[in-house]
C-alpha cells in the first residue's frame, strides 16, 4: 500500500531544495552593480570574452547565448552560428555546440529544442535544453526539394512532430522517429553517420505571405501571422497542433514588429503614430495602446508588458549614438521599473551593440540583455526589475508618470527621459480619438461623439447613430468633419435640415447592400468604413478633380468615403460608385494572392475595343478621343480616364437603376456596357462568398429586368 504521506514529504524536500536553488542563484558574485541606476548590474564571465555573441534566448530555465561570424574569408559565404547554454544559477557555461563542428546557417528555438539547419551538410539537427544531439535528418526527407530558408518551423517534442510553414501557406506536418541513441564508445559514428526518419503530409493553412511567430508547445499549439484566404484580411491565428486545424484568429496588418509568449501576441498595428495591440488568445481579448519611439515589445510573466524605445534614433544618419529604453509594466499598464542603456556606431573601432532580444528569467525576477562590440568582448546587463529604478515625475501632466532617478555611469549619455504609465483602450478608435491632436493632417478630428455639442443636430447624430449600429460603419456629421482629408480641403455643414436629407439617402443606399457586405468589404490591415458627410470638397493638386462630388481612400487602416451633401440628389449613383472603388480595392487585393480568381485587369481590357488604352490621368478627360470614337463601351468620358472609373462609372448606374429606375439604357441586350457588368458581377459573387445573398442582388436588377 502506498504511503502518501510519505510521498508528500518528499515531494516537499524536492520542491524546498529546488526553490533554495534559484533563491540564490551564483550570477549574482559576478556582477557589478551601476552605482547610479538602482536595479542594473553588469555580469562579466570569463568565459565570455572573445566570444561572437549577438543575441540571447531563453532556453529552459538557462540562457542560450547565440553566437555569429564568419569563418571563411569568402565573402559570399554565410555566417555560421555557435551556441552555448549559460546557467545562472551556476555562473558557468554547462554547454557548447562549435560552429566549425555544426556549420549551421540557420537556426531557431521551439519548445525548449535548438533546430540547427546546416545548409552545407544538407541536414537538420534538433538538440534538447541540455544541447544533446535528438534528431539529425536529412532537409530532403522533411520537405522534399523545397528550400528550407523559405520555412519556419515549430516544434512538439511531445508528440515527435515538427510543423514546417511556408510563405505560400503549404504547412507541412512531419512526424520524427528514431531519436539518436547516444554511445560514448561509437561517439564519432554517432555524430557522422546516424540518422533519424522522417515521414510528412502536406495541409493547406488558408493562409498566405505567412510564417509562423511563436509557439506554446504546452498547450499544443502555435501563432501565424498572414493573409486569412478565409477573409482576405492580415490575421494573426492561433495553430492548435493536437487538431491540427486553426482554433482562432485575430485581426493583423500588412507588416509584422512584435513578440508572443505563451498565451500572448503582441504587435505594433500603426508604424506612423506608435499604436500597438497587446493578445490575449486565453481570454480571445485585445488591449490597444501607445507607446512613442517603442522598437520592441514582449510579454513576460503573467499578463505584463516589456518595452524598449529608442532615443535619438535618425535613420537617415550612418553613425550615432543610441540610447535605448527599457521599462516593465504590469497588466493594467502601470509602470513598474525602467533602465536605460547607451550603444552606437558614432566612434570607428569603438562601435557597439544591445543584442535584438532581452529575456526574463521569471525565477530570478530579472531581465537580462547583452551588448557586444566587432571585437569579441561581450557581457550582459542583469536588470532586476522589482529593484524600482523610477521616481515619481511631478512636473509631468500624468499622476503616475515617472522618470529615471539618474544615468548610468557606464558610457551612457546625460540624456533624461521620461516615462509614463500605459493607457489601454478596447478598440483601436478609442486610441485614435485620445490622441486626435497628433494624427496630423490627413484626419485632424477623430474625437468621440459625446465631445460635441450637438444642439440643433441631435436628431441627425441619432440617426447617424443607428446607421452606424445597423450597417457596422462609422459616420460622421456636422464639427465632426475635418477641415482636411487626404489632399482635399473639406468644409463642414451644419444644416440640420440637409444633413437629415443627406442620411435618409444614404440610409436608403446602404440598405440595398446584404448585412454581410460592408464586413467582407474589409480587407488586406483594414479595420473598416468611415463616411464623412461634408458640404463641399476641394483639391488645387493635379491629376485630381477639383471639386468632386465624393472621393474615397484608405487612410489610418480605415476605408474613407468623403461625400458632398449639396449632390446628395445624386448619391444613388455617387454613394455606389464610389463603394465601387472600395470592391475593387478588395478584388485586387484578392487576386494578388489567387490568381485564379476571375477578377484581373488583363480580362477587363478583354471587353474593351481593340487598341484602347486608358487615359492614366484625369487631366482633360472630357476630351477623350477613347469616348469620342467608342461611346458604346463607356457610360462617359470619366470612365476612359482609368480602369477602376470606367467600372465605378457602370456600378454606380447599375445601382442607380436598382434606386430609382434611372439609367438601363445602358444595359441593353448584346451592349458591350452590359457585358462589362456581367463580368463585373461575376468577380463581385466571387470576391465575396456568401450563402446569404439573394439570386439577383441589387446591382444585377439592371441584366435580369
Amino acid at each position: 500500500m502506498f504511503n502518501t504521506t510519505g510521498c508528500s514529504k518528499v515531494t516537499e524536500l524536492f520542491s524546498s531544495q529546488d526553490n533554495a536553488y534559484y533563491d540564490s542563484p551564483k550570477f549574482w558574485e559576478a556582477t557589478t552593480p551601476d552605482p547610479k541606476q538602482k536595479g542594473l548590474y553588469k555580469l562579466e564571465n570569463p568565459f565570455f570574452e572573445n566570444k561572437p555573441y549577438n543575441n540571447l534566448a531563453n532556453f529552459g530555465n538557462n540562457i542560450l547565448l547565440i553566437g555569429e561570424a564568419r569563418y571563411d574569408s569568402i565573402k559570399s559565404d554565410l555566417p555560421l552560428y555557435s551556441f552555448d547554454i549559460y546557467d545562472p544559477w551556476e555562473n558557468e557555461i554547462s554547454q557548447s555546440l562549435d560552429a566549425k563542428d555544426l556549420l549551421c546557417t540557420k537556426y531557431e528555438i521551439s519548445d525548449d529544442h535548438l533546430l540547427c539547419f546546416s545548409g552545407k551538410n544538407k541536414t537538420l539537427s534538433i538538440y534538447d535544453k541540455e544541447l544533446s544531439l535528438v534528431y539529425r535528418l536529412k532537409i530532403k526527407d522533411l520537405i522534399g526539394k523545397e528550400d528550407y530558408k523559405s520555412f519556419t518551423y515549430s516544434f512538439n517534442s511531445s508528440n515527435e512532430k515538427l510543423f514546417a510553414l511556408k510563405k505560400d501557406g503549404t504547412l507541412y506536418t512531419i512526424t520524427l522517429s528514431d531519436k539518436i541513441h547516444h554511445n560514448k564508445l561509437f561517439k564519432f559514428f554517432e555524430k557522422n553517420e546516424s540518422y533519424s526518419n522522417a515521414s510528412y503530409k502536406k495541409t493547406d493553412s488558408k493562409y498566405r505571405d505567412c510564417y509562423i511567430i511563436g509557439d506554446n508547445e504546452a498547450k499544443n499549439k502555435f501563432f501565424v501571422r498572414g493573409v486569412n484566404t478565409n477573409s482576405y484580411r492580415y490575421s494573426y491565428g492561433v495553430f492548435n497542433t493536437a487538431k491540427n486545424a486553426l482554433t482562432n484568429t485575430y485581426p493583423g496588418t500588412a507588416y509584422y514588429r512584435g513578440d508572443s509568449c505563451n498565451e500572448h501576441i503582441i504587435v505594433q498595428v500603426d508604424y506612423n503614430r506608435n499604436y500597438w495591440k497587446f493578445i490575449d488568445t486565453k481570454d480571445n481579448t485585445s488591449k490597444y495602446f501607445y507607446a512613442k519611439n517603442c522598437v520592441k515589445a514582449k510579454p513576460y510573466g503573467n499578463n505584463n508588458l516589456m518595452l524598449r524605445r529608442d532615443i535619438g534614433y535618425d535613420q537617415a544618419v550612418k553613425r550615432q549614438n543610441i540610447t535605448s529604453v527599457f521599462t516593465a509594466y504590469s497588466s493594467s499598464g502601470k509602470a513598474i521599473s525602467s533602465i536605460k542603456l547607451d550603444f552606437g556606431n558614432a566612434e570607428k573601432g569603438k562601435e557597439n551593440y544591445l543584442s535584438k532580444d532581452q529575456i526574463y528569467l521569471e525565477k530570478s525576477g530579472c531581465c537580462f540583455i547583452l551588448k557586444y562590440d566587432l571585437k569579441g568582448n561581450p557581457f550582459i546587463y542583469i536588470w532586476k526589475i522589482n529593484a524600482s529604478s523610477l521616481k515619481q515625475n511631478n512636473n509631468s501632466d500624468t499622476s503616475n508618470s515617472v522618470s529615471s532617478d539618474s544615468n548610468s555611469s557606464d558610457d551612457n549619455s546625460n540624456s533624461d527621459y521620461t516615462i509614463e504609465d500605459l493607457s489601454f483602450f478596447d478598440n483601436l478608435l478609442d486610441l485614435q480619438n485620445s490622441k486626435s491632436n497628433e494624427t496630423g493632417v490627413i484626419i485632424n478630428n477623430l474625437m468621440d461623439n459625446n465631445t460635441y455639442k450637438w444642439d440643433s443636430l441631435s436628431e441627425a447624430r441619432k440617426f447617424a447613430d443607428k446607421i452606424e449600429n445597423d450597417y457596422g460603419i462609422k459616420v460622421f456629421i456636422g464639427p465632426q468633419v475635418p477641415k482636411k482629408i487626404d489632399v482635399f480641403s473639406v468644409k463642414q455643414n451644419l444644416d440640420a435640415d440637409e444633413i437629415m436629407e443627406s442620411l435618409e439617402s444614404l440610409n436608403k443606399i446602404l440598405s440595398s447592400y446584404p448585412k454581410d457586405f460592408f464586413k467582407q468589404l474589409c480587407f488586406s490591415d483594414i479595420y473598416g468604413i468611415r463616411i464623412y458627410i461634408a458640404n463641399s470638397i476641394g483639391s488645387k493638386h493635379d491629376n485630381t478633380i477639383a471639386d468632386p462630388s465624393g472621393f474615397v481612400n484608405t487612410i489610418d487602416s480605415y476605408l474613407v468615403m468623403v461625400l458632398d451633401s449639396s449632390y446628395s440628389w445624386d448619391w444613388p449613383y455617387t454613394v455606389n460608385h464610389e463603394f465601387s472603388h472600395m470592391i475593387d480595392r478588395k478584388l485586387e487585393f484578392e487576386h494578388s494572392y489567387n490568381p485564379s480568381l476571375t477578377y484581373n485587369e488583363e480580362e477587363w481590357n478583354k471587353y474593351n475595343p481593340a487598341g484602347f488604352e486608358y487615359l492614366q490621368t484625369y487631366n482633360n478627360y472630357s476630351k477623350s478621343k477613347g469616348y469620342s470614337k467608342n461611346p458604346k463601351y463607356f457610360i462617359d468620358s470619366y470612365g476612359t480616364t482609368f480602369a477602376t472609373e470606367d467600372r465605378a462609372e457602370i456600378f454606380g448606374s447599375a445601382m442607380a437603376y436598382h434606386l430609382n429606375g434611372s439609367n438601363k439604357q445602358y444595359f441593353a441586350q448584346n451592349s458591350p456596357i452590359r457585358a462589362k457588368m456581367e463580368y463585373y458581377c461575376q468577380c463581385i459573387r466571387q470576391g465575396f462568398p456568401s450563402s446569404n445573398w439573394d439570386k439577383v442582388m441589387p446591382w444585377e436588377r439592371c441584366l435580369n429586368e
